[in-house]
């Protein structure tokens, strides 16, 4: 039985680094010989190809695409903030009239809500357009900006199925939440990391 030489074995030959044995085989086997020839063939085909390198000039292009994707990102966030908002205010208003008393135990929902508001005033501060950001607080702001996304679609959910006012309190204590780590990862200070 005949054992032919195995593709490191003829990179190796043809490298000038193969053992004794894998040489002796190659001298006696026809099949070893020609995958050997092959090797070569598709070597200097590969050589033979172009060299294709990068334009030079994309970055303007590039910066565009991400700034465009970017100011949508903006656009839609802006957008469901207002929503919210609108939301927060219908919701108010509906909290405060059902509150007989204001000299009673504070509402827990209504001062999720004013916090709520303090938040977004917090957030429109922020000129994110204007500020650099590292990978890890882009990503961490688009992270929690898709959750604060998903949590608008649960409030609008809850608003459809008429959802119990502790499901309602919990769902504003999360978007608290999020909005208080969104102001906190806008707000942290921009660092220089020079070469």
């Amino acid at each position: 039985m005949l054992i032919h030489c195995t593709m490191d074995e003829l990179l190796a030959i043809r490298d000038g680094e193969g053992s004794q044995a894998a040489s002796r085989h190659l001298d006696e086997c026809d099949e070893c010989s020609h995958e050997l020839n092959l090797l070569h063939q598709r070597v200097a085909a590969l050589k033979t190809m172009p060299t294709l390198n990068p334009p030079r000039d994309r970055w303007s292009v590039v910066r565009d695409e991400v700034l465009a994707g970017r100011a949508k990102k903006r656009r839609q966030f802006v957008g469901w903030l207002g929503a919210a908002a609108a939301a927060s205010v219908m919701l108010t208003l509906g909290v405060g009239q059902l509150v007989v008393s204001a000299a009673r135990e504070p509402d827990p929902l209504a001062e999720l809500v004013n916090e709520a508001q303090s938040l977004e005033q917090a957030l429109r501060v922020f000129r994110p357009e204007s500020r650099v950001m590292s990978g890890r607080v882009a990503t961490a702001v688009a992270a929690l900006e898709d959750r604060l996304f998903a949590l608008e679609v649960r409030f609008g959910r809850a608003q459809q199925r008429r959802a119990s006012r502790e499901q309602v309190i919990r769902l504003w204590e999360e978007r608290v939440g999020l909005m208080g780590a969104l102001v906190e990862v806008r707000r942290a200070p921009v660092t220089y990391v020079g070469f």
